[in-house]
């Protein structure tokens, strides 16, 4: 029974306390309530201690939650004479646990289908599982992904089932839904009620009489298209709340991406794997161009220079066996066939060495330039004596990266083509230097052949580096006009670059460049392995040395090793313990500044 108050203006379950003050709670708890706070009474009289409990009642067509606390009433004589009851509503509060609980499951769901997208590659896949995780959050008795295809006026279900169809399941769209009103629906498509429909689509009435009455659809739209439909059906009318289509909205976004990326990667693979047909078919046509190249390199060889020395070999032989019974025209003419067969075998000669640079396998290695440029210097002794040219070679050029037969061919070229193009009755001279360049962490060497020639004009630069290319006569200047072109290309296969710096009417200077090579000493890694424990020491050195072989180690194991080693400044890693007695292994990387050498 209430018989007191606290206040005037409170009220309990809906009704002033004058009303229920000197009432017994059977007047105005359903009987139930009332059955389950006896217990509780009795249990508090019985035992004399206090008892705390959450208890739902109606009031006003709503349940209420109370967190109610029941003490015993103790009187005069320490006798238990009655229950003290306090409650509070904390109905408030109790829903916004709710909804604290619910949108932890909601993101928690979320970030499953998040995982699973990333995790999983198959359009199928990824849709299955994300409606096992959605049918987890929001209830529903089905759940399926539909993709619709309006070319062929088709639908497929690609996950989940609805309305009795299946994974797989295809069916035509005219024999479900109108596709007028398929396509002129909103994006979140809900019927309350299907039995409330005037009237109903194929698809409703099949679901209606599975006994579904709830329909939420969700359009999956993919580059902007409406391509296919997150459905959901409960037997309970009026079963989606706002929040429950929130949700489907959201899965349904992620599940249009996750179906585009799958698509787009699809889509990927099948460029791929026609652009690897098309290269292994592209593939095997230079192989038979190559085959066909190499048989007509041979004819070339062969076929075509024997009778040329064969020309050659009678036109010199009748100048000598028969030249006094020739007038000096005649002379003239075996003259001029000696000098164009020698012209042509040249030709012959030059291209066979153009071809042989696309063919020949190039395999790089440490080659001494001063000892290339010596080679070159003798296969080009007699043009430099001719001339009596003047060639000034740097001291102690390094060492490149480079094929070696290959190097020499293209300084033959460039000192005959410096020895060449100079004004008539001009001494030639060359000077052959190197400079060092820095690209992307890679050290350059530019050997530079200048010459005291005719110059080259800027506009024609790129064009003498091609096939044929001539600015002069062969009667001024002789040559074949391949020259620069093997020595382009020379330099194209051993990864490095040519070109040319000049100006008309002054000195060129032609230059390459390729990898600079260290020294064997340089090409070891130097590393400061930095361990006050000498047992860690020894298994990381092991651990090393078994996977590096030119590896030049230097431990560290006190603070003062590690100042000297510092200011020596000789290495170029560091392996350091992550807590040191004397540091931290951060505070070892900042002082060898080897983050910002290596950043």
């Amino acid at each position: 029974m209430l018989s007191t108050r606290q206040s005037e203006n409170c009220t309990i379950l809906g009704q002033s306390v004058e009303d229920i003050l000197g009432k017994d709670d059977t007047q105005f708890l359903p009987p139930d309530v009332v059955t389950a706070l006896r217990a509780i009474d009795r249990t508090v009289m019985r035992t004399g201690r206090s008892q705390i409990f959450e208890e739902q009642i109606p009031e006003n067509g709503e349940i209420r939650t109370f967190l109610s606390t029941k003490d015993p009433y103790v009187d005069a004589q320490g006798n238990i004479a009655g229950i003290i009851g306090i409650a509070r509503d904390i109905t408030d509060r109790k829903q916004a646990e709710e909804q604290i609980q619910k949108a932890a499951k909601r993101l928690a769901a979320l970030q499953e289908i998040d995982r699973s997208i990333l995790r999983l590659e198959s359009p199928a896949e990824i849709t299955q599982a994300a409606i096992s995780r959605l049918l987890q959050v929001v209830e529903a008795e089905q759940a399926a992904v539909l993709l619709f295809n309006f070319e062929r006026g088709e639908f497929e279900i690609l996950a989940g089932e609805i309305g009795g169809d299946r994974v797989g399941t295809v069916r035509q769209i005219a024999d479900s839904v109108s596709p007028e009103v398929l396509l002129n629906r909103e994006a979140v498509w809900y019927i309350q009620d299907l039995a409330m429909l005037v009237q109903r689509s194929a698809f409703g009435e099949k679901l209606l009489a599975a006994g579904y009455h709830s329909f939420l659809a969700v359009a999956l739209m993919i580059a902007g298209k409406f391509t296919g439909d997150l459905l959901l059906v409960k037997r309970k009318p009026n079963a989606f709340s706002a929040e429950d289509r929130e949700i489907v909205h959201e899965v349904a976004n992620q599940l249009a991406i996750a179906i585009q990326q799958s698509q787009l990667r699809d889509q990927l693979q099948r460029y791929a794997t026609e652009l690897e047909h098309r290269v292994a078919e592209r593939t095997a046509e230079l192989e038979v161009i190559n085959r066909e190249l190499e048989a007509f390199t041979y004819s070339v060889s062969h076929d075509l220079r024997a009778p040329l020395r064969t020309i050659q070999g009678f036109a010199q032989a009748l100048l000598e066996d028969s030249g006094d019974q020739l007038d000096e025209l005649g002379k003239n003419y075996i003259h001029s066939i000696i000098e164009d067969s020698m012209q042509m075998s040249g030709l012959i000669a030059d291209l066979l060495a153009y071809s042989r640079l696309s063919r020949t396998q190039i395999n790089p290695q440490l080659v001494d330039l001063n000892k290339a440029i010596k080679e070159a210097l003798k296969q080009v002794a007699t043009e430099v004596q001719e001339k009596q040219a003047n060639i000034t070679i740097a001291e102690l050029l390094p060492s490149v990266l480079a094929h070696r037969a290959t190097l020499i061919q293209v300084l033959v070229n460039l000192l005959s083509n410096a020895l060449k193009f100079v004004e008539l009755g001009t001494q030639a001279r060359v000077n052959i230097y190197t400079k060092e360049e820095q690209h992307d962490r890679q050290t350059w060497v530019k050997l530079y052949v200048e010459d005291n020639g005719i110059g080259i004009a800027p506009e024609h630069q790129e064009r003498i580096f091609r096939v044929f290319e001539r600015l002069h006569g062969a009667e001024t200047y002789p040559g074949t006009g391949i020259g620069l072109a093997i020595v382009r290309k020379g330099l194209e296969r051993m990864g490095g670059d040519a070109g040319v710096e000049s100006q008309l009417g002054h000195a060129s200077r032609f230059w390459i460049a390729l990898p600079k090579v260290l020294t064997q000493q340089r090409m070891t890694t130097r590393l400061l392995l930095i361990d006050d424990n000498k047992s860690d020491r020894t298994l990381v050195l092991r651990e090393l040395q078994r996977e590096f072989s030119q590896l030049d180690v230097q431990e560290i194991i006190s603070s003062g090793e590690f100042n000297l080693a510092i200011v020596a400044g000789e290495f170029d890693a560091v392996i350091t313990d992550f807590q040191l007695r004397w540091a931290t292994g951060l505070d070892v990387l900042q002082a060898s500044d080897i983050l910002s050498r290596n950043a």
